[in-house]
């Protein structure tokens, strides 16, 4: 048994290096990268309300959005783990703001960035119109923080840095909604005059 295993073997051997090797030089190219995406068919809409009625009074913000957006950037909100690096450092820096909520809607905010299918689904639907700015406590700073946090990952959303510190602009009002106001994203979402920005 053991002669005809050597006999196998070394068959085997002389077989394998009996083949010519053809080795042609050529340039090694990485394929663009291709962001797996959710599709949303409803561009947002930002409506500053001039009077009251149905709910909202006048200098209210609406932020309308395609429904499945809302619902999937909900439940990912959901399911977010409420901590991170960049929440964490916030809190260091700016403690008395830690009951305000800022440094989980930046934990928010980087979650739902880090979900690529989702972050890179929700940029062509963005518009052109600003979203409201939240100006309660340090909201400012934290927005800078997660626009930093946005453009580390441009590369990956396939969008420039400008193009993914809008994302996050326009992702921060919809988190805090969710995060500090224990709110659902929904197809319209409702920022209050009181926390927005009005110049």
């Amino acid at each position: 048994m053991q002669i005809f295993t050597s006999l196998l073997l070394s068959t085997i051997l002389a077989t394998a290096t009996a083949q010519p090797v053809a080795s042609t030089p050529g340039t090694i190219t990485n394929a663009p990268h291709a962001v797996p995406t959710a599709t949303f068919t409803l561009t947002a809409q930002i409506t500053t309300y001039t009077e009251a009625a149905a709910g909202h009074g006048p200098g209210d913000v609406g932020i309308t959005i395609d429904p499945e957006l809302a619902k999937q950037l909900d439940d990912s909100l959901t399911d977010h783990p409420g901590d991170c690096l960049g929440g964490q450092r916030f809190a260091t820096h700016h403690p008395h703001q830690r009951l305000t909520g800022l440094s989980g809607t930046i934990c928010g905010l980087e979650s739902t960035i880090a979900n690529i299918a989702l972050a890179a689904g929700v940029i062509p639907v963005l518009g052109a119109q600003p979203p409201p700015r939240i100006i309660r406590g340090d909201a400012e700073r934290a927005l800078a923080a997660t626009k930093s946090f946005a453009g580390r990952h441009a590369t990956a959303l396939n969008v420039s840095p400008d193009g993914a510190g809008r994302l996050a602009e326009f992702l921060f009002p919809l988190v805090w909604l969710k995060v500090v106001e224990g709110r659902r994203v929904q197809g319209v979402n409702l920022v209050e005059a009181s926390l927005v920005d009005s110049s």
